[in-house]
């Protein structure tokens, strides 16, 4: 199984605080993907948004330098499979503007739709901004892990 997430997501398997909503699922779905069960894709933007979440993390001093940097070496090494985008640029920009998505949150749904694989994201507005409309974006919660 093909899947894309979004750092919504994958985060979540780094900076495990208590209180990380949904994190028990984001956790089901770093397993699949670590025993072979789904292969993960993303637009390249992915590294920067992992490596901007760290690097905040670490300036608000709710996480260690040392354990970003190990964090974000374990995920440069993770194997998922990135896109450059130009050739859909202007799919992105159509969805971002047409659902009300930051150009970053539409590259994920355009990437989605591009290769016809689900989309999975813990972003509610995100979710709410597509819902019932783009059937490939689907909600944490209301993804069925098998």
């Amino acid at each position: 199984m093909n899947l894309i997430l979004d750092n919504s997501i994958i985060v979540k398997w780094y900076l495990q605080f208590r209180k990380e909503e949904h994190l028990d699922i984001a956790l089901k779905l770093k397993h699949l993907y670590d025993t072979g069960q789904i292969n993960l894709h993303s637009p390249a933007i992915l590294n920067y948004e992992i490596g901007n979440v760290f690097s905040t993390a670490v300036r608000l001093k709710k996480l260690d330098v040392n354990v970003a940097k190990e964090s974000l070496s374990l995920f440069n090494d993770y194997g998922i499979i990135f896109y450059d985008l130009k050739e859909i640029y202007l799919d992105i920009l159509n969805i971002s503007i047409k659902y009300n998505l930051s150009f970053y949150d539409a590259s994920y749904v355009t990437l989605s739709q591009f290769l016809k694989y689900d989309f999975i994201t813990a972003d509610k507005k995100l979710f709410n901004n597509t819902k019932n409309k783009i059937t490939s974006v689907k909600y944490i919660l209301d993804f069925k892990l098998e």
